[in-house]
Protein backbone atom coordinates (compact mmCIF):
# COMPACT_ATOMS: atom_id res chain seq x y z
CA UNK A 1 0.00 0.00 0.00
CA UNK A 2 1.51 3.46 -0.80
CA UNK A 3 2.43 5.81 1.74
CA UNK A 4 0.36 8.57 2.04
CA UNK A 5 1.39 12.39 3.13
CA UNK A 6 -0.42 14.76 5.10
CA UNK A 7 -1.74 16.61 2.55
CA UNK A 8 -2.96 13.65 0.79
CA UNK A 9 -4.70 12.56 3.72
CA UNK A 10 -6.32 16.17 4.38
CA UNK A 11 -7.39 15.85 0.54
CA UNK A 12 -9.51 12.37 0.77
CA UNK A 13 -10.92 13.84 3.88
CA UNK A 14 -12.37 16.67 1.96
CA UNK A 15 -13.62 14.30 -0.77
CA UNK A 16 -15.29 11.91 1.43
CA UNK A 17 -16.85 14.47 3.39
CA UNK A 18 -18.04 15.87 -0.06
CA UNK A 19 -19.17 12.95 -1.58
CA UNK A 20 -21.25 11.70 1.79
CA UNK A 21 -22.77 14.97 1.92
CA UNK A 22 -23.98 15.11 -1.57
CA UNK A 23 -25.49 11.26 -1.68
CA UNK A 24 -27.44 12.08 1.77
CA UNK A 25 -29.00 14.87 -0.55
CA UNK A 26 -31.00 12.43 -2.57
CA UNK A 27 -34.19 11.19 -1.10
CA UNK A 28 -35.76 8.45 -3.14
CA UNK A 29 -39.76 7.23 -2.65
CA UNK A 30 -40.66 3.54 -3.40
CA UNK A 31 -43.60 3.12 -1.08
CA UNK A 32 -46.88 3.89 -0.67
CA UNK A 33 -47.93 7.23 1.76
CA UNK A 34 -48.79 6.58 5.19
CA UNK A 35 -52.16 8.52 6.96
CA UNK A 36 -51.31 10.94 9.02
CA UNK A 37 -52.87 10.87 12.70
CA UNK A 38 -53.27 14.26 12.56
CA UNK A 39 -55.70 14.83 10.09
CA UNK A 40 -58.33 17.99 9.29
CA UNK A 41 -61.71 17.12 8.75
CA UNK A 42 -61.15 18.93 5.26
CA UNK A 43 -58.34 17.55 3.62
CA UNK A 44 -56.55 14.71 4.51
CA UNK A 45 -52.96 15.52 5.26
CA UNK A 46 -50.01 12.60 4.25
CA UNK A 47 -46.96 12.62 6.16
CA UNK A 48 -44.55 12.67 2.94
CA UNK A 49 -40.82 11.01 4.10
CA UNK A 50 -38.55 13.96 5.73
CA UNK A 51 -37.17 16.37 3.31
CA UNK A 52 -32.99 17.10 2.79
CA UNK A 53 -32.14 20.51 0.85
CA UNK A 54 -29.10 19.99 -0.52
CA UNK A 55 -26.21 23.15 -0.82
CA UNK A 56 -26.70 24.28 -4.24
CA UNK A 57 -23.00 24.70 -4.28
CA UNK A 58 -22.23 20.92 -4.00
CA UNK A 59 -22.28 18.80 -7.12
CA UNK A 60 -25.40 16.49 -8.28
CA UNK A 61 -24.89 12.76 -7.07
CA UNK A 62 -24.10 10.34 -9.61
CA UNK A 63 -26.79 7.91 -10.80
CA UNK A 64 -26.61 4.82 -12.67
CA UNK A 65 -27.11 4.73 -16.41
CA UNK A 66 -31.19 4.46 -17.30
CA UNK A 67 -31.85 6.24 -13.94
CA UNK A 68 -34.30 8.90 -13.99
CA UNK A 69 -33.34 11.55 -12.39
CA UNK A 70 -36.64 14.00 -10.83
CA UNK A 71 -35.19 17.13 -9.58
CA UNK A 72 -38.18 19.41 -7.73
CA UNK A 73 -37.89 22.09 -5.04
CA UNK A 74 -38.52 21.80 -1.66
CA UNK A 75 -41.46 23.35 0.58
CA UNK A 76 -41.14 27.05 1.79
CA UNK A 77 -41.54 25.76 5.66
CA UNK A 78 -42.20 23.30 7.69
CA UNK A 79 -45.81 23.94 7.43
CA UNK A 80 -45.99 24.56 4.04
CA UNK A 81 -47.95 21.10 3.01
CA UNK A 82 -49.61 22.62 0.00
CA UNK A 83 -48.03 19.88 -1.93
CA UNK A 84 -47.96 16.83 0.00
CA UNK A 85 -50.55 15.30 -2.54
CA UNK A 86 -48.91 15.82 -5.76
CA UNK A 87 -45.88 15.19 -4.35
CA UNK A 88 -47.21 11.56 -3.23
CA UNK A 89 -48.87 11.41 -6.40
CA UNK A 90 -45.77 12.23 -8.70
CA UNK A 91 -44.31 9.52 -6.46
CA UNK A 92 -46.64 7.14 -7.35
CA UNK A 93 -46.94 7.12 -10.54
CA UNK A 94 -43.09 7.39 -11.03
CA UNK A 95 -43.33 4.01 -9.28
CA UNK A 96 -46.25 2.48 -11.40
CA UNK A 97 -44.23 3.19 -14.63
CA UNK A 98 -40.94 2.02 -13.04
CA UNK A 99 -41.22 -1.43 -15.27
CA UNK A 100 -41.52 0.76 -18.55
CA UNK A 101 -39.44 3.44 -17.95
CA UNK A 102 -36.97 2.14 -15.40
CA UNK A 103 -35.16 3.20 -11.76
CA UNK A 104 -35.72 6.97 -11.08
CA UNK A 105 -34.32 8.86 -8.14
CA UNK A 106 -36.00 11.92 -6.82
CA UNK A 107 -34.21 14.76 -5.38
CA UNK A 108 -35.32 17.94 -3.56
CA UNK A 109 -33.29 20.47 -3.70
CA UNK A 110 -33.16 23.80 -1.57
CA UNK A 111 -37.02 25.81 -1.62
CA UNK A 112 -36.81 28.62 -4.12
CA UNK A 113 -40.38 30.94 -5.60
CA UNK A 114 -42.47 30.20 -8.07
CA UNK A 115 -40.33 32.64 -10.50
CA UNK A 116 -36.90 30.48 -9.56
CA UNK A 117 -38.54 27.59 -10.33
CA UNK A 118 -39.51 28.54 -14.25
CA UNK A 119 -35.99 29.55 -14.91
CA UNK A 120 -34.80 26.65 -13.28
CA UNK A 121 -36.89 24.22 -15.54
CA UNK A 122 -36.52 26.38 -18.13
CA UNK A 123 -32.56 25.70 -18.15
CA UNK A 124 -32.72 22.12 -16.72
CA UNK A 125 -30.69 23.70 -13.80
CA UNK A 126 -31.17 22.63 -10.18
CA UNK A 127 -34.74 21.50 -10.63
CA UNK A 128 -36.94 19.75 -14.00
CA UNK A 129 -40.03 19.23 -12.50
CA UNK A 130 -42.58 21.49 -10.80
CA UNK A 131 -46.40 20.94 -9.98
CA UNK A 132 -47.97 24.76 -10.91
CA UNK A 133 -50.71 26.61 -11.32
CA UNK A 134 -51.46 26.28 -15.39
CA UNK A 135 -51.15 29.73 -17.74
CA UNK A 136 -49.68 30.04 -20.93
CA UNK A 137 -46.20 31.48 -20.07
CA UNK A 138 -45.08 28.03 -18.66
CA UNK A 139 -46.94 26.10 -21.25
CA UNK A 140 -44.80 27.81 -24.07
CA UNK A 141 -41.68 27.75 -22.03
CA UNK A 142 -41.75 24.18 -20.76
CA UNK A 143 -43.58 20.67 -21.70
CA UNK A 144 -46.89 20.24 -19.35
CA UNK A 145 -48.49 17.55 -18.55
CA UNK A 146 -51.97 18.39 -19.22
CA UNK A 147 -53.66 16.09 -16.52
CA UNK A 148 -55.53 18.24 -13.91
CA UNK A 149 -53.41 16.79 -10.59
CA UNK A 150 -55.81 18.12 -8.24
CA UNK A 151 -58.84 17.78 -10.10
CA UNK A 152 -59.17 21.30 -10.25
CA UNK A 153 -59.84 22.14 -6.39
CA UNK A 154 -58.20 24.76 -6.73
CA UNK A 155 -60.68 26.93 -9.06
CA UNK A 156 -62.45 27.38 -6.29
CA UNK A 157 -60.91 29.60 -3.08
CA UNK A 158 -62.25 30.66 0.15
CA UNK A 159 -61.25 33.76 2.29
CA UNK A 160 -58.81 33.58 4.87
CA UNK A 161 -59.76 36.88 7.32
CA UNK A 162 -58.90 38.57 10.27
CA UNK A 163 -61.82 37.65 13.00
CA UNK A 164 -62.48 41.01 13.61
CA UNK A 165 -63.51 41.64 10.08
CA UNK A 166 -66.38 39.35 9.88
CA UNK A 167 -69.26 41.30 9.96
CA UNK A 168 -67.82 43.41 7.41
CA UNK A 169 -67.34 40.73 4.87
CA UNK A 170 -70.54 39.23 5.51
CA UNK A 171 -72.30 42.72 4.40
CA UNK A 172 -70.52 42.46 1.13
CA UNK A 173 -72.76 41.77 -1.36
CA UNK A 174 -71.60 42.45 -5.05
CA UNK A 175 -68.51 41.81 -6.90
CA UNK A 176 -67.44 45.49 -6.76
CA UNK A 177 -67.28 45.75 -3.43
CA UNK A 178 -65.24 42.84 -2.95
CA UNK A 179 -62.48 44.03 -5.49
CA UNK A 180 -62.74 47.45 -3.51
CA UNK A 181 -61.38 45.06 -0.59
CA UNK A 182 -57.75 44.45 -0.03
CA UNK A 183 -56.68 41.08 -0.90
CA UNK A 184 -53.30 39.68 -0.05
CA UNK A 185 -51.42 37.47 -2.55
CA UNK A 186 -47.37 36.79 -3.77
CA UNK A 187 -46.09 38.69 -6.45
CA UNK A 188 -45.43 35.07 -8.52
CA UNK A 189 -48.53 33.60 -8.02
CA UNK A 190 -50.56 32.79 -10.99
CA UNK A 191 -53.71 33.98 -9.15
CA UNK A 192 -52.02 37.71 -8.76
CA UNK A 193 -52.43 38.09 -12.44
CA UNK A 194 -55.32 36.56 -12.40
CA UNK A 195 -57.17 38.78 -9.89
CA UNK A 196 -54.82 41.70 -10.85
CA UNK A 197 -57.15 41.50 -14.27
CA UNK A 198 -60.48 41.40 -13.19
CA UNK A 199 -59.82 44.88 -10.75
CA UNK A 200 -58.80 43.15 -7.57
CA UNK A 201 -56.86 45.66 -5.35
CA UNK A 202 -54.26 43.54 -4.29
CA UNK A 203 -51.43 43.80 -1.48
CA UNK A 204 -48.58 41.72 -2.62
CA UNK A 205 -45.98 39.75 -0.50
CA UNK A 206 -42.84 37.79 -1.19
CA UNK A 207 -43.35 35.35 1.46
CA UNK A 208 -45.67 32.16 1.93
CA UNK A 209 -45.19 32.46 5.53
CA UNK A 210 -45.78 36.39 6.10
CA UNK A 211 -48.65 36.32 3.95
CA UNK A 212 -50.50 35.13 7.21
CA UNK A 213 -48.68 37.40 9.65
CA UNK A 214 -49.37 40.46 7.38
CA UNK A 215 -53.21 39.33 7.54
CA UNK A 216 -52.78 38.84 11.32
CA UNK A 217 -51.65 42.49 10.97
CA UNK A 218 -54.56 43.60 8.64
CA UNK A 219 -52.27 44.70 6.40
CA UNK A 220 -54.87 43.53 3.71
CA UNK A 221 -58.35 42.19 4.42
CA UNK A 222 -58.42 38.63 3.09
CA UNK A 223 -55.94 36.24 1.66
CA UNK A 224 -57.85 33.70 -0.78
CA UNK A 225 -57.17 30.13 -0.59
CA UNK A 226 -57.98 27.42 -2.25
CA UNK A 227 -60.37 24.37 -1.18
CA UNK A 228 -57.54 21.75 -0.31
CA UNK A 229 -55.35 24.55 1.47
CA UNK A 230 -57.06 26.83 3.71
CA UNK A 231 -58.53 24.43 6.59
CA UNK A 232 -54.98 23.02 6.72
CA UNK A 233 -53.12 26.30 6.52
CA UNK A 234 -55.48 27.57 9.30
CA UNK A 235 -55.27 24.20 11.47
CA UNK A 236 -51.22 24.48 11.64
CA UNK A 237 -51.32 28.54 12.79
CA UNK A 238 -54.18 28.40 15.48
CA UNK A 239 -51.98 28.27 18.18
CA UNK A 240 -49.97 30.91 16.54
CA UNK A 241 -51.84 33.58 14.89
CA UNK A 242 -55.09 32.45 16.30
CA UNK A 243 -56.76 35.90 14.76
CA UNK A 244 -57.50 33.79 11.62
CA UNK A 245 -60.83 32.29 10.79
CA UNK A 246 -62.56 31.61 7.39
CA UNK A 247 -65.29 33.75 6.24
CA UNK A 248 -68.47 32.20 6.04
CA UNK A 249 -70.23 33.29 3.32
CA UNK A 250 -68.06 34.22 0.14
CA UNK A 251 -66.16 32.36 -2.27
CA UNK A 252 -64.24 32.62 -5.42
CA UNK A 253 -64.33 30.64 -8.50
CA UNK A 254 -60.91 31.12 -10.92
CA UNK A 255 -60.18 29.03 -13.28
CA UNK A 256 -56.53 27.28 -11.71
CA UNK A 257 -55.95 23.91 -12.47
CA UNK A 258 -52.61 22.46 -11.44
CA UNK A 259 -50.45 20.62 -14.05
CA UNK A 260 -46.91 19.27 -14.00
CA UNK A 261 -44.27 21.24 -16.02
CA UNK A 262 -40.98 19.56 -16.78
CA UNK A 263 -38.27 20.60 -18.61
CA UNK A 264 -37.92 20.93 -22.60
CA UNK A 265 -34.73 18.82 -22.20
CA UNK A 266 -36.99 15.90 -20.30
CA UNK A 267 -39.11 14.42 -22.64
CA UNK A 268 -39.04 11.11 -21.32
CA UNK A 269 -39.68 12.59 -18.27
CA UNK A 270 -43.26 14.13 -19.73
CA UNK A 271 -44.20 11.08 -21.27
CA UNK A 272 -43.48 8.86 -17.69
CA UNK A 273 -45.58 10.92 -16.20
CA UNK A 274 -48.69 11.53 -18.83
CA UNK A 275 -48.71 7.65 -19.56
CA UNK A 276 -48.47 6.76 -15.67
CA UNK A 277 -51.48 9.20 -14.87
CA UNK A 278 -53.64 7.73 -17.31
CA UNK A 279 -53.20 4.46 -16.50
CA UNK A 280 -53.99 5.10 -12.79
CA UNK A 281 -57.00 7.01 -14.68
CA UNK A 282 -58.13 4.10 -16.34
CA UNK A 283 -57.61 1.62 -13.61
CA UNK A 284 -59.28 3.71 -11.04
CA UNK A 285 -56.37 3.46 -8.67
CA UNK A 286 -56.26 7.31 -9.27
CA UNK A 287 -59.73 8.62 -7.94
CA UNK A 288 -59.19 6.19 -4.79
CA UNK A 289 -55.58 7.78 -4.12
CA UNK A 290 -57.02 11.40 -4.51
CA UNK A 291 -59.68 10.28 -2.04
CA UNK A 292 -56.90 8.89 0.33
CA UNK A 293 -55.99 12.53 0.88
CA UNK A 294 -59.28 14.53 0.20
CA UNK A 295 -62.71 14.77 0.83
CA UNK A 296 -64.83 15.52 -2.10
CA UNK A 297 -68.18 16.10 -0.05
CA UNK A 298 -66.51 18.13 2.68
CA UNK A 299 -65.22 20.34 0.29
CA UNK A 300 -69.11 20.51 -1.41
CA UNK A 301 -70.52 21.04 1.91
CA UNK A 302 -67.55 24.23 2.40
CA UNK A 303 -69.27 25.83 -0.34
CA UNK A 304 -72.81 24.93 0.45
CA UNK A 305 -74.69 28.35 0.67
CA UNK A 306 -71.97 30.56 0.09
CA UNK A 307 -72.06 33.70 -2.61
CA UNK A 308 -69.76 32.46 -5.05
CA UNK A 309 -67.94 35.33 -7.17
CA UNK A 310 -66.99 33.53 -10.93
CA UNK A 311 -63.74 35.43 -11.83
CA UNK A 312 -62.60 34.55 -15.62
CA UNK A 313 -59.33 34.33 -16.86
CA UNK A 314 -57.49 34.86 -20.06
CA UNK A 315 -54.37 32.67 -19.04
CA UNK A 316 -55.39 29.50 -19.86
CA UNK A 317 -53.99 27.10 -23.15
CA UNK A 318 -57.30 26.09 -24.64
CA UNK A 319 -56.71 22.24 -24.30
CA UNK A 320 -59.24 19.21 -24.59
CA UNK A 321 -58.66 18.54 -21.29
CA UNK A 322 -60.78 20.59 -20.13
CA UNK A 323 -63.41 19.02 -21.92
CA UNK A 324 -63.46 15.57 -19.84
CA UNK A 325 -65.27 16.41 -16.74
CA UNK A 326 -64.67 12.85 -15.28
CA UNK A 327 -61.16 14.49 -14.66
CA UNK A 328 -62.53 17.49 -12.56
CA UNK A 329 -63.94 18.17 -8.55
CA UNK A 330 -67.70 18.78 -9.65
CA UNK A 331 -70.07 21.04 -6.95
Amino acid sequence: MPHLNTGSIKLLTIVLLLFSAVAGSAVSFFSGPSRSTNTSPITRVITSASINSPATSLPLPKHASGMQLVKLASPKSAMDRRNDYTIALMNKVLEETKDEFGPYQVMYMPAMSRKRQFSEITRNGAINISDAPACKDWDQALNTVFFPLRRGLQNYRLLMIHREDALTFANITTLKELQAARAGTHHHWMSSRVLESANFTLVQGNDYEGLFHMLDQRRFDYFPRALNEVFNELEARKKIIPSLIIEPTKALNIPSPTFFYVSKEEPRLQARLEKGLWKLQKSGELKEFFNHFHDEDSYRSALEGRQIFKIDTTHLTNHAIYKKPELWFKM
